[in-house]
């Protein structure tokens, strides 16, 4: 546990006295577990009452901690460290005041709480009373304090090489090794193809995670051959954290049964015994056309020609000649029947060259 404290200190303000309810510090707290709180504090005759340390919300004056020290006549008479124990640790990240409360004391009989009043000792904090119903600060002084926290980080993750690669899908690895101060409420792994991975690129989200502990998820719509990078990451109300990155490159697509494709002059198929097989031609022309994946047809004035959509969708092309290491009969649009490589049309019907 670490401490957050001012212990300077050169003079006091009266608690407990006529209107003033109320002394401490206006500071603010982000993303820590505050255990302990105490104060420097002395008595002026014998006060009646009791003594609490507590700690209220500058927004709207909730109390977010609170912890009885014991009466106001036990305290000495001279300046003495006091400290309190909050029956839980609480989580505060926002402005708060730490203050020493005494409602019963009064104008002869009270107690003061220790202050440094000659410079602002801590940037960016004051020292504040209650009186007249509301909160006042005085600049240029400082309460005399010291709390004990622990950070409220966010969730600790570590990323494990990715498995199952495959061309389009892989599968990440992760394991949350600590929860951070509160709760897990997204994990999963991230991915891109220029590095260093965030949320704001693709993700996958494995939902709450009540316990540390490895996880698994499915990287899919990937590009076949290519290199990405991914890194775990999981998420509570402080913050996101990552682990380190890993890549891996996607297979190479194998092509299916009935795939049409070109390598020079030749055109390739791959049958239905999934072996591939091409066709010698010449190629004379390409177009931008959509949506036929490997279609082929005839035209009656052009009985000599193929043409045919490539796989990627986006060519017309058109070859001439004749079969070389064909055999079998190829599924999908594209079947061998002796010499001949038949399709069917963009009509439906069989035509062959």
């Amino acid at each position: 546990m670490a401490t957050e404290e001012q212990t300077q200190y050169n003079a006091s303000n009266p608690t407990g006295y006529l209107t003033t309810s109320r002394s401490g510090q206006r500071l603010t707290i982000t993303n820590r577990s505050v255990s302990k709180l105490g104060f420097w504090l002395h008595k002026v005759g014998t006060p009646p009452g009791n003594v609490t340390f507590a700690i209220y919300a500058v927004d709207d004056d909730e109390v977010l901690a609170s912890k009885l020290l014991g009466t106001a006549d036990s305290l000495t008479t001279s300046p003495v460290y006091y400290e309190v124990t909050f029956d839980s640790p609480v989580s505060i990240n926002e402005a708060v005041y730490i203050a020493v409360v005494d409602t019963e004391s009064s104008g002869t009989d009270y107690i003061r709480v220790s202050v440094q009043g000659a410079g602002d000792v801590k940037a960016d904090e004051i020292f504040a009373a209650f009186y007249l119903g509301a909160w006042h600060t005085s600049s240029g002084a400082d309460c005399a304090y010291i709390y004990t926290y622990t950070v409220l980080a966010p969730p600790t993750v570590t990323t494990q090489a990715v498995t199952d690669i495959a061309p389009t899908t892989a599968t990440g690895n992760g394991n949350i090794t600590d929860l951070g101060g509160g709760s897990v409420t997204q994990h999963g792994v991230c991915w891109n193809t220029g590095g260093t991975p965030t949320t704001a690129n693709d993700k996958t989200e494995e939902g709450v995670a009540g316990a540390t502990g490895a996880f698994t998820s499915s990287i899919t719509d990937l590009i076949a051959n290519t290199l990405y990078y991914v890194r775990a990451y999981a998420t509570s109300e402080y913050g996101t954290s990552y682990g380190a990155e890993v890549s891996f490159t996607t297979l190479v697509k194998t092509p299916e049964k009935g795939t049409l494709w070109q390598e020079g002059t030749k055109v390739h198929i791959i049958d239905e015994n999934e072996a591939e097989q091409s066709w010698e031609g010449t190629f004379i022309a390409r177009h931008t056309i959509a949506d036929r994946k490997a279609h082929l047809w005839m035209q009656d004035f052009l009985t000599s020609f193929m043409l045919y959509i490539d796989e990627e969708n986006i060519d017309r092309r058109r070859l001439d000649g004749t079969p070389t290491g064909v055999t079998g009969q190829p599924e999908g649009t594209l079947f061998i029947e002796g010499a001949h490589l038949h399709g069917i049309d963009e009509s439906g019907d069989e035509r062959y060259l």
